[in-house]
C-alpha cells in the first residue's frame, strides 16, 4: 500500500499504521447513495469479478465498521517511547 500511494522511498523514521475505519451508505447524500447504487448494480452484472472487485460489492451491500481500539496499540507505543521520553 505504501509502494501504490508514495513515488519516493521514504525515511525509515516515518511510521505507517493501518486503522480501518467504516462506511455507512445510509448516512451518504441523496446524491452519492444514488451514485453508489449505480456503481453497485452496474458491478454486480460485470463478469470475472477481482478480489477488490469483489469486496467492493459486498461493501456496498450494508454499512460496515472496522473499526476497533486495538489498532491504536501501535500508535499509543509509538508515542510513548519516542515522543513522551523528550524533555522539554
Amino acid at each position: 500500500m505504501i509502494h501504490q500511494n508514495f513515488e519516493e522511498d521514504l525515511p525509515s523514521s516515518v511510521s505507517f499504521f493501518y486503522l480501518p475505519g467504516g462506511f455507512d451508505i445510509d448516512r451518504q447524500p441523496a446524491f452519492y447513495k444514488w451514485l453508489l447504487t449505480r456503481f453497485k448494480k452496474m458491478l454486480s452484472k460485470k463478469e470475472n469479478k477481482t478480489k477488490e472487485e469483489l469486496q467492493i460489492e459486498e461493501m456496498l451491500s450494508c454499512s460496515i465498521d472496522l473499526s476497533d481500539p486495538k489498532y491504536l496499540s501501535p500508535i499509543l507505543m509509538q508515542i510513548k517511547e519516542e515522543i513522551l521520553p523528550v524533555k522539554f
